[in-house]
């Protein structure tokens, strides 16, 4: 079995243009479109769509309803990015629920709701 790392995946070049919506706080069965890490400390992941089961409210900074920020500078910021790289390389779905904050990702996203929780499904 062969490991990716982070630049394997070419950064997935995908450049999303997100429209104001209110985010989900938690959802299942989702599928990762793409991963962009921005600088040294910041990462962005976005869905594909919310078409699978969605649950609860988002907090009020958050203006994408697809995209979770994912900080960089924690363990468990890392942990998350690894697994949602782990995700998209498999061709899995995934279970997400997000944060109860907001960080500013880049230009094009402003404030995205940050993601707590990132479960591979089988």
């Amino acid at each position: 079995m062969k490991i990716f790392s982070v630049a394997a995946l070419g950064f997935l070049g995908l450049s999303l243009i997100a429209t104001p919506a209110l985010a989900v706080k938690s959802a299942t069965g989702l599928t990762i479109s793409d991963i962009t890490i921005i600088g040294t400390d910041r990462a962005r992941i976005a869905i594909s769509s919310l078409s699978g089961t969605t649950g609860g409210s988002a907090p009020g900074c958050s203006v994408a309803a697809t995209l979770f920020a994912i900080d960089l500078t924690s363990q468990k910021g890392r942990a998350l990015l690894n697994l949602a790289t782990a995700a998209v390389l498999a061709g899995k779905t995934v279970n997400i629920t997000g944060g109860n904050g907001c960080i500013a990702v880049d230009n094009a996203t402003s404030l995205i709701q940050t993601l707590d929780q990132l479960t591979l499904n089988p």
